[in-house]
């Protein structure tokens, strides 16, 4: 009786081990695909943060023209508005 366990056991494990070799050859034969479906929200990212990247810049080159700067804004927005002399309709 013991020995027809004994031989059970070691059937069971060998067919166990013939499972576990054929799951490792799926998951070897899948490596591939599931690095390059990994590395995809990787390239989407540096893509999304050039764009913005280059939107930054863009505004920054757009907000140091001269007529935009800071003084500009002063001079032509905010004094008048606190002298009353604005031609905003409110």
């Amino acid at each position: 009786m013991v020995k027809m366990m004994l031989i059970q056991v070691q059937f069971l494990k060998r067919e166990l081990f013939k499972a576990m070799e054929a799951l490792d050859e799926v998951v070897d034969s899948n490596r591939l695909n599931v690095q390059l479906l990994a590395a995809v929200p990787a390239f989407g990212l540096v893509f999304a943060g050039a764009k913005v990247g280059a939107k930054v810049k863009n505004s920054q080159s757009f907000l140091t023209k001269d007529k935009y700067s800071p003084d500009a804004c002063i001079r032509t927005v905010i004094i008048p508005f606190l002298e009353g002399t604005h031609s905003c309709k409110f």
